[in-house]
């Protein structure tokens, strides 16, 4: 029984440490050779995303989204940096979005599995010698 006990344990540490990761999600855009239609970028970025964008020059920069305008992505980096890139020169980009049914899941998974595990092992504590 005990030993049953403790792989439960260990299956409930490693949902839980499975459900941290469920909130965000990395899509890709790369371009083809010919390059990225301006309306393929202004319509797959949003202000608030968090993005890499791959230029032709073979710089990338992170930043966070503040505009997007007919010719240009603005934004600001980790450190308050601002860039405005020219649509043109966009060869790619990442986008990292956080999922609010994703994160909604888990949370519960999170919420259920500690309330689980606390009482596996406040139970287990009660009936130590």
């Amino acid at each position: 029984m005990q030993q049953i006990r403790k792989v439960f344990i260990w299956i409930l540490v490693a949902l839980q440490l499975f459900s941290m990761s469920g909130c965000t999600s990395t899509q890709a855009t790369i371009a083809p050779a010919a390059g990225l239609a301006p309306e393929a970028v202004r319509e797959s970025l949003k202000a608030g995303d968090r993005v890499e964008i791959f230029q032709d020059d073979g710089n990338s920069v992170k930043m966070k989204v503040i505009a997007i305008d007919e010719s240009s992505v603005t934004g600001v980096g980790s450190k308050n940096e601002r860039y405005e890139i020219p649509i043109s020169s966009i060869e790619g980009f990442t986008t990292n979005r956080v999922s609010a049914g994703k994160t909604a899941v888990a949370v519960g998974a999170l919420g259920v599995s500690t309330i689980v595990l606390m009482f596996i092992l406040l139970s287990s504590l009660a009936f130590m010698p």
